[in-house]
């Protein structure tokens, strides 16, 4: 049988994903780094099953696909409907279409998920024991539904924010007369408690990405997590007295900033430093601030952070162009000339002092 194994995802921005979590940890931006590196760990998991075709599935704020390619046969497409429940029928819908005979979905908050629980799930419903699969998770909810067929009433009228998920969707297969079994129940990671379970797991060989970042952010061996850190910001601005007054600005507020002169420069620094923010000028010469963008938000770039909060910098004052930035990849937006108050309010945004 043709195997499909669908993957929910979003773009990692500061301040859409793990926003429970960026509480905790008083950080967006740690937040989203977690969140990236959870979401590159389970795309890793699931290129170890052979015969499966990998499907992920954006929730998307830019409209636009990210430029994301990690394993050659994964395939990408847009979550599409108006609730969760709308938009997982719609890609089962798709999947199936597309010549799926069996069908696993999952998220991107389960990093260290085995992947023998999705084998098991796929191995459920083609020897026919099973119509539908269910994974639960410790929250109510379930870290993976398999399927044969989408029977449209399994999503309806589903409170997906409340601890009641799981019980409610069995209920509706009943209904729907789906014979159904249960995997082991498993963890997201949406709170510091849960990232507190997960970093007391026995040691595992999966989720490298996330145990690392997780083990830097819960101040583990290693690590200090009271000793104070200077931001590291890069400034990419081609005009050298912008560049000497947004650096003066800086000192001003405290900070230190590196500048290089376009955004060529930008993405080899980025190469060698993880920075905590970059100011980047749009208009630049070799390549502008856009292209420079896209290249920071490329997974198989060679930057070391492709979470890297990027804060426009653009003297066009025009309707639409800060849409522009944010469609572009960039997360925030100043206009030239750049005042020291704004820049401060953006600074204390996206970076912890």
């Amino acid at each position: 049988m043709t195997r499909g194994l669908i993957i929910f995802a979003r773009e990692p921005r500061a301040g859409t994903v793990k926003t429970r979590l960026a509480r905790d940890l008083r950080s967006h931006r740690a937040a989203t780094e977690l969140y990236a590196a959870m979401l590159a760990d389970v795309l890793a998991s699931a290129a170890t099953l052979d015969d499966t075709r990998l499907l992920l599935f954006w929730a998307l704020k830019s409209g636009a696909v990210p430029a994301f390619s990690p394993l050659p046969r994964l395939e990408m497409f847009e979550q599409q409907g108006r609730d969760l429940g709308d938009r997982m029928a719609n890609a089962f819908g798709r999947a199936f279409a597309s010549g799926c005979e069996t069908c696993c979905i999952i998220g991107s908050d389960s990093p260290d998920l085995p992947p023998d629980y999705i084998r098991q799930a796929f191995g459920l419903l083609e020897r026919d024991e099973a119509e539908a699969v269910f994974g639960p998770a410790e929250d109510g909810g379930y870290y993976l539904l398999g399927l044969r067929r989408v029977p449209q009433r399994l999503f309806e009228e589903i409170a997906w924010s409340s601890p009641e998920v799981l019980r409610t969707s069995l209920e509706r297969a009943r209904l729907c007369g789906l014979r159904t079994a249960l995997l082991p129940q498993w963890r997201d990671i949406d709170t510091t408690f849960d990232l507190d379970a997960f970093l007391e797991r026995p040691a595992r060989h999966t989720a490298p990405r996330t145990l690392a970042l997780a083990q830097r952010l819960k101040g583990n061996p290693g690590h200090d997590a009271d000793a104070p850190q200077r931001a590291r910001i890069l400034l990419a601005e081609d005009h050298t007295t912008n560049r000497r007054v947004i650096r003066m600005m800086l000192n001003k507020l405290g900070y230190e900033a590196d500048a290089v002169a376009n955004g060529l420069d930008a993405v080899k620094a980025l190469e060698k430093t993880p920075y905590d923010l970059v100011l980047m000028d749009c208009q630049m010469p070799e390549m502008n601030g856009y292209d420079a963008t896209a290249v920071i938000r490329d997974p198989e770039s060679g930057v070391l952070n492709h979470a890297t909060p990027v804060i426009a910098l653009t003297a066009n004052a025009m309707a639409g162009e800060r849409e522009k930035c944010i469609e572009a990849g960039m997360d925030d937006y100043l206009s030239k000339p750049v005042l020291v108050q704004d820049l401060e309010t953006v600074l204390d945004k996206w970076l912890e002092k």
